[in-house]
């Protein structure tokens, strides 16, 4: 299909409906991504996603400081033959010759996105179990997974515009997606453990889930994630790592943790951002890539001195967990339901009663998990 065709045929969704419609948008993207490459070189990462081996290739290098911190701690050496190789690039970089293509489908869709979308950013007719599109308004970001082939595109309209939450966790629809075509699940939660041992800390925003990951942090346990972690519950329950950021949210958190202020990366724009800092270098001794995971907690503050966890059944698992992790993620679904429901069924759930003795809560946790069988 012809690059004018494609965006003749995208001005109607319904017309967009199709593995052909798919595939014409994957090309035109990934022209945009080799003449990039050929005017500014590429650079490659590997890395370590659950079980599987991703390689990420940046043409030029604006993208390449935005996104590769988050994901630094999972770094592994090169393979001939990844699992999911991600091309990542962004139009403005482009500058040897114009792609007039390109640069007025990524117009038309930052003027007129909500005509193209649907509630949860997936590109309307073209979300099928092989292929996947989905487009990020504001920032203008194209995320596009080909299952069977094993690769993926994400396209910014401008590195510049990337904000500051998707550096602290980056390509999350890409990701998402493809592992959960190989079985995994993403979960809106963070994790914490000891001696190879962890739980998951799940809540809405406002629960105390970030505090308490970092009041862990802190406190020395290990560390796998405070925001967003990847579960298998193929086997024996595991979570996986996925982003070693940090976040504190608002002058409460910083003056709870001020030994973490040096560490941030974002100083000078807390007036807009929630502080951030990457734990990877500082902090690797607390940095695990996966643990068998041995109960979810679901952090509650209270009125209280001291932290006491209590025993909760599956249903509250189920609510702390699934309406976050399915509303927050394109592509997730009747299968993320499933699979939450299984892992709160198969893994323990317990009441996090939040104290007001930050020290306390971690001292609770690393017991609790210690006496984990």
């Amino acid at each position: 299909m012809a690059q004018q065709g494609l965006g003749r045929q995208l001005a109607d969704p319904v017309a967009a409906s199709s593995k052909n419609e798919f595939d014409a948008l994957f090309a035109l993207a990934l022209a945009g991504f080799e003449a990039l490459r050929e005017e500014r070189g590429v650079v490659e990462h590997h890395y370590a996603i659950g079980r599987d081996q991703l390689k990420l290739c940046f043409a030029g290098d604006a993208l390449q400081p935005l996104i590769t911190p988050a994901l630094e701690h999972l770094a592994v050496a090169p393979v001939d033959q990844p699992e999911l190789t991600i091309m990542a690039w962004d139009l403005k970089s482009l500058t040897s010759r114009p792609m007039v293509a390109l640069e007025g489908l990524m117009r038309t869709f930052s003027w007129h996105w909500y005509y193209y979308l649907n509630s949860r950013g997936e590109l309307k007719g073209l979300l099928e179990d092989d292929f996947m599109a989905a487009f990020h308004p504001g920032p203008n970001i194209f995320s596009l997974l080909d299952v069977k082939n094993r690769r993926a595109i994400y396209w910014a309209n401008d590195a510049a515009e990337v904000p500051w939450h998707e550096t602290g966790s980056p390509m999350r629809s890409i990701l998402s997606w493809w592992t959960a075509s190989q079985g995994y699940q993403f979960a809106h939660g963070g994790a914490v453990g000891v001696d190879g041992k962890s739980v998951l800390i799940v809540g809405k925003g406002g629960s105390g889930k970030s505090t308490t990951c970092l009041a862990c942090l802190n406190a020395g346990l290990q560390y796998l994630g405070d925001d967003y972690t990847l579960i298998d519950t193929r086997e024996e329950p595991r979570v996986f790592s996925l982003y070693n950021t940090a976040k504190l949210k608002g002058p409460a958190d910083l003056a709870r943790f001020p030994q973490l202020t040096p560490h941030l990366v974002n100083a000078e724009r807390l007036d807009s951002e929630k502080a951030m800092l990457f734990l990877h270098g500082d902090f690797d001794g607390q940095i695990i890539a996966q643990s068998p995971l041995k109960a979810i907690l679901i952090p509650v503050v209270m009125d209280q001195e001291h932290t006491k966890i209590l025993p909760a059944g599956p249903a509250a698992g189920l609510a702390a967990l699934a309406p976050s992790t399915i509303f927050q993620l394109p592509g997730s679904g009747r299968q993320s339901l499933r699979n939450i429901a299984e892992l709160v069924q198969r893994v323990p759930c317990y009441s996090l009663r939040l104290g007001r003795d930050l020290a306390g809560v971690a001292e609770t946790i690393r017991r609790f998990i210690a006496n984990s069988s």
